[in-house]
């Protein structure tokens, strides 16, 4: 599922820029809107920076930054740091998933990820860091649950009762 194949990170040298962008609303291809868009952007020598990444999105708040840095040989470093609050599980599952498999559920999302590596796969393969979840209220549809199979407990109660 993860390309194994080389970066372009040359492509990342072409230039050296700095990029400020700021939107009272962003309407992705999808038809998603997002609030208060705040991206900084910083191409130096190859390396990109994305800081800060900021956007209201589903009820909530997300924020963070994001690095692609080269270290040689082909290879790059990349950290994400994302924070999010309040954001709906429900409303973000329902806009860039089309499905009402989940409901409600405002959610607090910490993520802070470094990898490294010449390709894409490479990249995931090194991950290390640590995700966050924590989600309050949320309902998720009965045949989500029975797909995901949620009624394990129900079939071993059947199997477990000598009634």
């Amino acid at each position: 599922m993860i390309p194994d194949t080389p970066l372009p990170l040359a492509a990342l040298k072409a230039a050296d820029a700095t990029l400020a962008v700021t939107a009272d609303k962003v309407v992705l291809p999808n038809g998603a809107d997002m609030s208060g868009v705040t991206l900084g952007v910083t191409l130096n020598n190859g390396a990109l920076t994305v800081d800060p990444l900021q956007a209201g999105v589903a009820g909530g708040q997300v924020g963070g930054a994001v690095s692609l840095t080269p270290v040689g040989n082909g290879a790059a470093s990349v950290a994400v740091d994302l924070n999010g609050d309040n954001v709906s599980l429900g409303d973000l599952n329902r806009t860039f998933a089309g499905s009402d498999a989940l409901q409600g559920g405002p959610t607090r999302l910490r993520v802070s990820l470094r990898g490294q590596g010449a390709t894409p796969h490479q990249i995931a393969g090194s991950l290390g860091g640590s995700v966050l979840v924590h989600t309050v209220d949320a309902v998720m549809n009965n045949q989500a649950v029975n797909w995901a199979g949620g009624d394990v407990f129900s079939q071993l109660g059947d199997v477990i009762n000598p009634f």
